[in-house]
């Protein structure tokens, strides 16, 4: 029996050192792939799994709850709203709102409130206050959301900047379930319980599986440095994404598009722009309206820049990777084209709105992190100069009155 157990030790001790081999040998085969051919030099991948922009885009809306007046919040405008509830009154707040560019260009400003202290020469209200940036976007928000938010905290803001873009003109929708003004979020608060059936569970677990396989090389010490891991989670979380991303489009597609009549699957993807456009341009003048005519504190709507938009800014090898989506080009490119003529449109209603997508033609370093919209910290901080510097400049030629 000893001589038995002896074996049985040996070849167990075998098989384990041939497992570990093996694994050194794909270890090493992996590290070699991802030199050689995809080109990552990296010896520690934190950051790819820290900083996964498709793991954001299918996650980004899981702290979100309803909201009764704006929809839904994000546990920021939370936060915000206590802020706004405790301000003193030696502060002088600057509520911004949009979309999640909005959110993150606000962020980036409560981290670098000194963008804005050249607007005490021409806003007189400032004075000596202290300056507080609270961030009041949420991601998905678009009009009527933003006159919602703008007009409910209206008293306890200074200044308001609203910050519009892709949300505004995006022609995907939910009619008619729900009407064109309503966010795209809307059935993820609102929805039956039992809606989405399968394609809702394929979806769940697929997102689980993508979250879980991407968090647990930052909480494991030393995975995060396996090129083996890293090329398995290379090539899986794609195919995760991929999953989720069609799950959800099946869902829409069984439990939207089947309420749809003929003649709205027959409207064109350029009449839904116009349609949102129109719907963005209306609620726009109504918040200047009654914001800055009605109360007197200056209020101003910038449309963001966005790479969709021919020949507004030159692309870096990485934006070129992770930045353009193909098959969104000429899309976006006409939703881009629209909002402009949509800025002209609010400018002749002697809104004061400007036009940002110009901001990066010269810049030839990375801005935008991922295929929607979003920048980086370079890019907030170029957004922040020329959100500042048209203000400075409207107000100047207006004498420094908060009016057009």
């Amino acid at each position: 029996m000893k001589i038995y157990g002896s074996i049985r030790n040996l070849r167990v001790g075998r098989n384990l050192l041939l497992i570990l081999v093996l694994l050194l040998f794909l270890e090493f085969l992996s590290k070699s792939v991802l030199y050689y051919i995809v080109g990552l030099e990296d010896a520690n991948y934190a950051h790819h799994y820290r900083n996964d922009p498709k793991l954001n885009l299918i996650t980004w809306t899981e702290d979100y709850t309803p909201h009764p007046y704006f929809g839904y919040e994000s546990p920021t405008t939370r936060a915000s709203e206590k802020i706004l509830s405790e301000r003193g009154s030696d502060d002088f707040v600057i509520g911004v709102l949009g979309g999640s560019v909005a959110g993150s260009f606000a962020e980036y400003s409560i981290r670098h409130p000194s963008h804005f202290e050249s607007l005490r020469t021409t806003i007189p209200t400032i004075g000596e206050k202290n300056l507080r940036i609270v961030n009041l976007a949420n991601g998905g928000f678009k009009q009527p959301q933003q006159f919602f938010v703008a007009t409910y905290f209206m008293d306890q803001l200074d200044l308001v900047i609203n910050i519009d873009g892709f949300n505004e003109a995006d022609p995907s929708h939910l009619l008619p379930v729900y009407p064109l003004e309503f966010p795209n979020l809307s059935a993820k608060f609102y929805g039956r319980a039992k809606q989405g059936g399968v394609y809702a569970v394929i979806g769940r677990t697929a997102r689980w599986a993508y979250k879980n396989i991407t968090h647990a090389p930052l909480k494991i010490p030393g995975l995060s440095r396996s090129s083996l891991y890293f090329m398995c989670w290379y090539n899986l979380h794609d195919l995760l994404y991929r999953v989720v991303r069609a799950s959800e489009s099946a869902y829409y597609a069984n439990e939207f598009e089947v309420h749809q009549s003929e003649t709205l699957r027959k409207t064109s993807s350029r009449e839904l722009i116009q349609n949102r456009i129109e719907i963005w341009k209306n609620y726009t003048i109504l918040e200047d309206d009654l914001i800055r005519k009605r109360t007197g504190k200056p209020v101003f709507f910038f449309l963001q820049p966005n790479q969709y938009l021919k020949d507004s800014k030159p692309f870096t090898e990485e934006e070129k990777q992770v930045a353009v989506d193909p098959s969104l080009v000429e899309r976006n490119n006409e939703m881009m084209i629209l909002l402009k003529e949509g800025v002209q449109d609010l400018r002749r209603s002697r809104v004061p709105i400007f036009d940002l997508t110009a901001i990066f033609s010269d810049t030839i370093e990375t801005v935008y992190k991922d295929n929607c919209c979003h920048v980086n910290d370079l890019g907030n901080q170029i957004m922040a100069d020329a959100i500042v510097s048209n203000i400075v400049l409207h107000q100047t030629e207006q004498g420094g009155r908060p009016r057009i």
